[in-house]
This record gives C-alpha cells, sequence and structure tokens, in this order.
C-alpha cells in the first residue's frame, strides 16, 4: 500500500512539472504575439490614438497574464513542496518498516 502512494505522489510530482512548462510556454508564447501586434500597431500609433489605446490595453493583458502565470508557477512550487515533503515521510517509513523486518527476521526466524 506505501508502495502505492509513494508511486502516486511521484505521478502528481510529474503532473505538475508539465503543468509549470505549459504555464512557462504559454507565457512566452503569448508575450511574443503582443510583441508582434504592438510593433505592427506602434508605426501608427503616433498619429491615430486609438491604436495607442489598442497597444496600452494588450500592454495591460500581458501583464494579468503574467501575474496569473508567476501566482500558478508560485502555488506550483508550494505544491511540489508538500508532495515532496509526503514522498520523503513515506521513504522514511518505508525505510523503517523494512528496518524491522530485517530485525524481526533475525530474531525471530520468521517475518
Amino acid at each position: 500500500m506505501i508502495e502505492y502512494v509513494h508511486k502516486h505522489i511521484v505521478g502528481e510530482l510529474q503532473q505538475n512539472t508539465r503543468t509549470d512548462i505549459i504555464f512557462i510556454i504559454t507565457a512566452i508564447l503569448l508575450n511574443l504575439v503582443a510583441l508582434g501586434i504592438n510593433s505592427g500597431v506602434s508605426f501608427d500609433a503616433k498619429e491615430d490614438t486609438s491604436l495607442f489605446i489598442v497597444m496600452f490595453i494588450v500592454v495591460a493583458l500581458i501583464i494579468v497574464v503574467n501575474l496569473i502565470v508567476v501566482i500558478g508557477l508560485l502555488k506550483g512550487k508550494q505544491t511540489r513542496g508538500k508532495l515532496i515533503g509526503g514522498l520523503l515521510k513515506t521513504g522514511e517509513f518505508i525505510c523503517a518498516t523494512s528496518r524491522a523486518r530485517k530485525i524481526l527476521d533475525k530474531g525471530q526466524g520468521i517475518y
């Protein structure tokens, strides 16, 4: 049973890592899209104030998206810390159990 819990925690750690990678890649792609939009709009924004407003809105949205990504990454870090702590506890339990089995095997000849 403990080994199943151990495997489950390792699986959760891998899923958490994949989620963080998706967060990072999405943020990078959105930043590149915003860079492209603002580069295309910036040339005509000198004369047209509506384009300046569009640029400002795109920058504001990218800032919001980046804040959400940072919050998600921090939550992922907290989750990984908890999972690693649980993994260490199950590892300690497994080691203690195996030591107890060895002691019982030596002392009584049976498990």
